[in-house]
């Protein structure tokens, strides 16, 4: 998310901080809380941020900005309805003010292009990306970060679109791109490394994957911290591919250290607790937990009940959670049927669980 050059306004509040640099503090203190996974002082602080630049006026450069970092964050907590309408505002914004070769007018087609990919819809995504891809390349050169960062995006379109050459083409440049331009040990080489992987697992190719996810976690811990969720997620992927490879005892140590990483700093404000509950029954159910065979008896239960009482009380009634099938895709892998045959069962699961705990 880039911050442009922005010219200041003159005004004052009552405490003697210019409106401007209220409006840029919001802005580090939101940006800064979303990198931690302080998700509830992030929205804070965007929401602040927009509230100050809607006052600056409706083409004021700063407005776009700060409707791009409250989309990106909405995006990511799911809510795709809010996201759509903050991200598409920016980008008419940002077209109007800049005009359409503007690199940051390439920003939002990228994260317009994001939430439509987020929505399933991937024929109007890829358009964007390349349109994006184009004015950035254009605008900043072909080794800027900028373009790293579409790159990657365009290779997980790919990458679900079964076009895996293409997908690995745009991974690798992207990871180039990152490395020469941040430095080897920058969390955003990460990002590749373990995308890079996450192909080659899913082609098939576990023993060209394991190497990219070590290289990706040492990374992250080192750049992040060992509890961050992004850490997590990496432990979470290697757990999946220790499971497929029959490397049990190396998949409940992924799994042990993948757990506690999501009970502390962040508590309830993390989006990803519900999927830790159902991850944990993948992992500790025999077969996969196939329909009428499923077994509960393995799942450390301390665990999965608060996990499970954080998604019942937090994220179920407000994120869509099984709307968007976040957890059926987590279980695909390990059945062989379709979205559709699986979605009863993952919802008979959810109720066997409420069932046993007598939640409801």
């Amino acid at each position: 998310m880039a911050l442009a050059s922005l010219p200041g306004t003159g005004r004052r509040l009552d405490s003697g901080v210019s409106a401007e640099g209220l409006w840029q503090k919001c802005v580090h203190e939101g940006r800064r809380a979303h990198r931690q996974a302080h998700y509830a002082e992030a929205e804070k602080h965007f929401n602040a941020a927009l509230q100050e630049a809607e006052s600056f006026g409706p083409l004021d450069p700063r407005l776009p900005v700060s409707l791009n970092d409250l989309g990106e964050f909405n995006q990511a907590q799911g809510k795709l309805t809010e996201a759509e309408k903050l991200l598409r505002t920016a980008l008419a914004i940002r077209q109007q003010v800049l005009g359409p070769e503007h690199p940051t007018v390439a920003e939002s087609l990228n994260n317009f292009a994001a939430l439509r990919a987020a929505q399933g819809n991937y024929a109007e995504a890829e358009p964007l990306y390349r349109w994006a891809l184009e004015v950035e390349e254009k605008a900043l050169g072909q080794a800027d970060p900028s373009v790293a960062a579409t790159l990657n995006n365009l290779a997980l379109l790919c990458k679900a679109l079964g076009r895996y050459g293409d997908a690995e083409l745009a991974f690798r440049r992207a990871l180039v791109i990152w490395q020469q331009c941040l430095g080897p040990e920058h969390a955003h080489v990460a990002t590749s490394l373990n995308n890079l992987a996450a192909l080659y697992y899913t082609q098939g190719k576990p023993t060209e994957a394991e190497p990219f996810y070590h290289q990706a976690l040492a990374i992250k811990e080192k750049a992040l911290g060992p509890q961050h969720p992004e850490v997590a997620t990496i432990l979470n992927n290697l757990g999946e591919l220790y499971r497929g490879q029959g490397k049990l005892a190396k998949r409940k140590h992924s799994t042990c250290r993948f757990s506690p990483s999501m009970r502390k700093p962040w508590g309830r404000s993390i989006p990803t607790w519900h999927q830790t509950f159902i991850i944990w029954l993948c992992f500790t159910t025999p077969g996969g937990a196939m329909p009428g065979r499923s077994r509960y008896t393995d799942v450390p239960w301390p665990f999965g009940r608060k996990a499970l009482l954080h998604t019942t009380r937090t994220w179920l009634p407000s994120s869509g959670i099984w709307g968007n099938c976040t957890v059926t895709r987590a279980l695909t892998p390990r059945q062989n049927c379709s979205t559709g045959e699986l979605w009863p069962w993952t919802r008979s699961c959810w109720g066997l669980i409420i069932r046993k705990w007598r939640l409801t």
